[in-house]
């Protein structure tokens, strides 16, 4: 029996055991999170309905048995929305706002933050934490790293990208070294191997190795749909790091550039499905919280590079404040929901809390240290919403604020300013086709965020056809979301010009490898908050005095 027919029949399964399943009275919950990078909104069937030429069957049969989130957000690119995912903070508060800076610089998200895993830790010292994947959230020093933030192992990158065979990774100023580890040791042993693949395997081995006795939080952060200069996937060099057999599934489509891509999509929703067939036949499916998420909206064709997402209908892109590039799509599986779309206005930096409650329902323990006010969460508990579809209790998110410019939604209208120009400038509809969302309003009025800010009624005009701030009896609305924008402004953590450091350049160390390079007597330092060069001045002086005194 092949490996793709077995994984259809245990998820049939799965919709059955999960339609009559009745959990014991009390349990405490294995927590699941898997994120894909660069994948657009309209790149599912689940959300597509079959209009669009995007095929994932094995997220769409999951998606039969979870809820569904209409209304969920995430940030305008990854890594802001892995610190709000770890931390239930807004990058905004943390300085993670933007892509990550050059990979020689020494940045990172300051380690006074807890992350997920240390929260289940305090909340129950049992629980064996593992993340796969991505990391990008700063490694210069050890203290940056996975098991030193709460996880037991870790198995992956570093930096946000990578070759999907080779390994080898490249920053914004073309350093590149190898990229793919194992805990704190490099790892060779995959080069050759299919990425997506291989974080599949290391997820599903996880699990069969995984004592049932202890709770399990399994954080799977793939790549996505990410390779760069997708367009040049036309040519055979850039194709060879896709497995022949995801280009079969797609051949419906002739677009090379989006063939490609969408052969990445395929990859996922196939490792997607192992990990579930596994977390089933390892019997910890019952027991088991199952969040699936993506972390921005899609490149979009037309819009991004050479980039073939479709975030149809929506506007914009991924690097924007549109819905394109913050619309994000989500599930959640657990026995306490049915498979419903629940209308709540739910944020990326929600799910910590939402999870802490749910924890509650599941042991009848209350998580204090995460739901008490010391905690600082941008985060809401959206359980009770999830559970009762009742009223949201989120009723405005900050899409991304820096300077002037920004996006925020607050109840049923929307502002996007650009006047600084940090928001990529993508304005359009891009890679249009058809769905059923309903774009409202059909008569359009244009709007350029970097002249003026844009208004929409996001309840009646989702595409954001229709710029409502000309008109006069709109005036207080905007003024009083711009004063929102102002005040939420006075928070803002903004980072600091920080310096390359060239010894953070793979060519200055043995294995031409990714690795920490700064002490970690330094460790807990981050750019944010202090000027690199007199930090790491002061820290190099330190470590000479004390060989000085101690030789």
């Amino acid at each position: 029996m092949s490996g793709s027919v077995k994984t259809e029949m245990v998820l049939a399964q799965l919709l059955t055991l999960c339609s009559g399943f009745i959990a014991a009275s009390s349990y405490t919950p294995h927590i699941i999170i898997i994120t894909v990078d660069d994948i657009g909104h309209n790149d599912f069937g689940f959300i597509h309905k079959g209009m669009g030429d995007a095929r994932t069957p094995y997220i769409d049969r999951f998606s039969e048995v979870s809820m569904s989130l209409q209304n969920y957000y995430v940030m305008p690119n990854g890594h802001s929305t892995r610190s709000a995912l770890l931390t239930g903070k807004h990058p905004a508060h943390l300085g993670t706002q933007f892509e990550p800076m050059d990979a020689t610089v020494p940045y990172g998200l300051g380690t006074e933050h807890l992350l997920l895993p240390k929260y289940l830790k305090e909340i129950n010292p049992k629980y064996k934490t593992h993340a796969v994947g991505q990391w990008d959230l700063g490694f210069y020093t050890k203290s940056l790293l996975p098991t030193s933030r709460g996880y037991d192992t870790f198995y992956g990158s570093y930096l946000t990208y990578g070759n999907y065979l080779t390994h080898q990774a490249k920053d914004q100023s073309d350093h590149e070294g190898f990229d793919l580890h194992d805990g704190l040791d490099v790892d060779e042993s995959g080069v050759g191997t299919f990425k997506t693949e291989l974080y599949g395997t290391k997820a599903v081995d996880i699990i069969k190795n995984h004592d049932d006795k202890d709770p399990l939080h399994l954080y799977v952060a793939f790549q996505g749909a990410q390779i760069d200069d997708l367009d040049q996937c036309k040519d055979s060099e850039k194709r060879k790091q896709i497995p022949v057999e995801y280009y079969r599934a797609v051949s419906h489509v002739d677009d090379p550039t989006r063939q490609c891509y969408l052969a990445l999509v395929k990859a996922i929703d196939q490792q997607f499905g192992r990990i579930i067939e596994a977390l089933k036949d390892h019997l910890l499916i019952a027991n088991s919280v199952v969040v699936f998420t993506t972390t921005s909206g899609g490149p979009a064709a037309g819009g991004y590079d050479f980039n073939a997402a479709s975030n149809s209908p929506y506007r914009g892109s991924k690097l924007t404040g549109w819905e394109g590039g913050v619309k994000g799509v989500a599930l959640i599986f657990n026995d306490m929901f049915t498979n419903s779309i629940p209308t709540c206005i739910f944020h990326v930096a929600d799910w910590i809390p939402t999870l802490a409650s749910m924890y509650q329902k599941a042991t009848g323990t209350a998580p204090t240290v995460v739901l008490k006010p010391e905690a600082k969460l941008y985060g809401i508990d959206q359980f009770n919403c999830l559970l009762t579809d009742g009223p949201s209790v989120r009723n405005s998110i900050m899409h991304f604020v820096y300077g002037d410019s920004a996006s925020f939604t607050k109840f049923e209208y929307k502002v996007v300013t650009n006047a600084d120009g940090y928001l990529a400038d993508m304005n359009e509809w891009y890679s249009i086709s058809e769905t059923d969302v309903d774009c409202g309003q059909a008569n359009t009025l244009t709007c350029n965020p970097k002249q003026a800010p844009c208004l929409f009624n996001i309840a009646l005009d989702p595409c954001e056809k229709r710029n409502i701030a000309p008109l006069s009896n709109n005036d207080v609305i905007l003024r009083n979301m711009m004063e929102d924008i102002s005040k939420f402004n006075e928070s803002v953590k903004y980072t600091t010009s920080s310096v390359a450091d060239e010894k953070g350049d793979p060519q200055y160390n043995k294995l031409i490898a990714w690795q920490p390079w700064v002490d970690s007597g330094c460790s807990s330092l981050t750019p944010q908050s202090l000027n690199f060069v007199y930090v790491l001045s002061i820290c190099a002086f330190s470590l000479l005095y004390m060989q000085a005194v101690y030789s």
